[in-house]
């Protein structure tokens, strides 16, 4: 059990606890604190997510309560525009990070981000100052499995053929070298490995 039960950020907090009834306790702390200082927390905001559930686990669905209101039970909760789901996978995670990012470069398309537009180097530099770090955000904090790793890699890849004007079926592993950038995958790991 993690002695730290409690993380907030400006006006997020996010409580942890091994057990239902323990939750449940942090919960009844932060709404009394709440009530001594005049403010409420949001329950159509407020979320609660069993991590690692089965079922067969429990006789009843477990239920937490926020001033007697019962909060919403998800099967996937996003802190801080981090994904994280209740079976520990982290491919929802990454489909967030391969859309914002695919976002990220439509928007830079206005500054001539395509092809042919900017030189190779003002290329590489916006991808790797804007697009790669929308791509790779929160990956630290996630598991990612194979599949979701070739995701990723195949994002990056789309984005530096459309950057170069190549087709869909172009291999990418060259381009990324011509215009010094890593394989995202092996980025991340070096994340972990730090």
């Amino acid at each position: 059990d993690s002695m730290y039960k409690c993380f907030a950020y400006a006006d997020e907090n996010s409580l942890y606890n091994s057990i239902v009834p323990g939750l449940q306790s942090l919960i009844d702390i932060c709404a009394v604190y709440a009530s001594k200082w005049r403010f409420n927390f949001g329950i159509k905001k407020s979320q609660c997510m069993n991590a690692g559930y089965k079922p067969d686990c429990f006789v009843t669905e477990p239920i937490w309560y926020l001033n007697k209101n019962i909060t919403e039970t998800v099967t996937k909760l996003e802190i801080l525009c981090v994904t994280f789901t209740n079976n520990g996978t982290c491919s929802d995670h990454v489909q967030n990070r391969v859309q914002k990012c695919g976002r990220a470069f439509y928007y830079l398309s206005n500054i001539s981000m395509n092809y042919p537009g900017l030189n190779k180097n003002s290329k590489s530099h916006l991808n790797s100052s804007i697009c790669l770090p929308t791509l790779t955000y929160g990956m630290q904090y996630v598991n990612l499995s194979s599949p979701d790793k070739s995701t990723l890699n195949s994002a990056e890849g789309g984005i530096i053929k459309q950057m170069c004007g190549l087709s869909k079926c172009s291999w990418h592993t060259n381009l990324l070298c011509e215009i010094n950038l890593d394989n995202v995958s092996r980025m991340i790991g070096n994340y972990h490995n730090i």
